[in-house]
């Protein structure tokens, strides 16, 4: 009960900050801050899986900070932060789904070749754009060196929940994490490479269902949790 409580309010949330998109002026930012870092904040209150309820946090912890980066428009070193949060969330979802797929006799990397090929194409194809700009056009190092790590740990998540929902059939976890990616994939087009019209709205249409779906993958109580 809690949980579809969390859920509905996590919902409830998202609505309201799509809503308030294009009030800027008019809505203080503490508001938004609170209101983008609600939803999961609350689904990481309804799962007993540590790895995805600290993930969860961080999220919204990132997703605050990036607030006050998107009033600036990237200008500033709050993308920084909320990218370096950001980051640790995705390693902790990457640990989540490692823990929860079956251990093939194959290796890891041997289960689906073809899907971590496609993972690979996709990720080379979204990444390449912005280590064009960054590091050829503008020769920042530092930044294209952590852009691509960041790309390759969440390319390592999509592989791994693609490998859960196999395993166990949770498909929550794996279009979630897709649509977590292409959440991604629109803040760095529109940061590194292209600014376009709605990319912040779009970039949250995208990221809140997929907050959502993860926490529907994670157990809600203590025993579903000592099965994974």
């Amino acid at each position: 009960m809690v949980k579809v409580a969390n859920e509905l309010l996590a919902v409830l949330a998202s609505v309201v900050y799509l809503l308030m998109t294009g009030y800027e002026d008019d809505v203080p930012l503490e508001i938004f801050m609170v209101v983008k870092a609600l939803p999961p904040f609350v689904l990481a209150h309804s799962t007993a899986n540590v790895m995805l309820m600290i993930g969860l946090f961080l999220s919204g912890c990132s997703s605050a900070i990036l607030e006050i980066d998107d009033r600036l428009r990237y200008e500033s070193d709050y993308f920084f932060m909320g990218l370096g949060l950001q980051f640790m969330a995705i390693f902790c979802y990457l640990r989540y789904f490692m823990e929860s797929k079956q251990r093939g006799e194959d290796g890891i990397l041997l289960r689906s070749p073809l899907y971590l090929m496609l993972v690979i194409t996709l990720m080379f194809a979204v990444l390449w754009p912005c280590l064009d700009v960054l590091y050829f056009s503008y020769e920042d190092t530092s930044t294209s060196i952590l852009l691509l790590g960041y790309g390759c740990l969440l390319g390592g998540v999509n592989y791994n929940a693609f490998l859960t929902f196999t395993d166990t059939g949770c498909w929550e976890g794996l279009v979630g994490i897709l649509l977590f990616t292409a959440s991604n994939s629109c803040m760095a087009f529109d940061k590194f490479v292209n600014h376009f019209e709605n990319a912040v709205f779009l970039c949250h249409c995208l990221y809140y269902p997929s907050i959502i779906l993860l926490g529907r993958c994670a157990p809600n109580n203590k025993s579903d949790a000592d099965n994974l």
